[in-house]
């Protein structure tokens, strides 16, 4: 096991012994053949896997649907131990509607 490798299995052992760790993992995809080291790709997905379909460490990620396809189709097994939610990006009329219903409260919560 390479030193990336390693450090990856400490992190994901913390959060399953801690047990109130939510782990955020933004561009999932990108687990999928992280690098080359010495002729060998570095495939973080599998190790992530197996992990996260125990259900044992809790874990919050995106991608974009593209590349979830992929996943879905990757030996690792990461695309089956997730369950896709799908959110629709907004339109800025619609962005700026939220930020101005939620700007109150947290210029109330700023001045407290």
């Amino acid at each position: 096991m390479g030193s990336l490798e390693a450090v990856f299995q400490q992190v994901l052992t913390e959060a399953t012994h801690a047990g109130n760790i939510i782990l955020v993992i933004e561009e999932l995809h990108q687990l999928l053949g992280v690098g080359t080291v010495g002729g060998v790709t570095l495939d973080l997905a599998a190790q992530f896997a197996s992990t996260v379909s125990t259900g044992s460490c809790l874990t919050i990620a995106s991608t974009e649907p593209a590349e979830y396809r992929l996943m879905e189709q990757s030996p690792s097994g990461i695309g089956a131990a997730f369950t896709a939610v799908m959110i629709n990006a907004v339109d800025t009329a619609a962005a700026i509607q939220i930020l101005e219903a939620k700007s109150s409260g947290i210029e109330h919560a700023q001045a407290a």
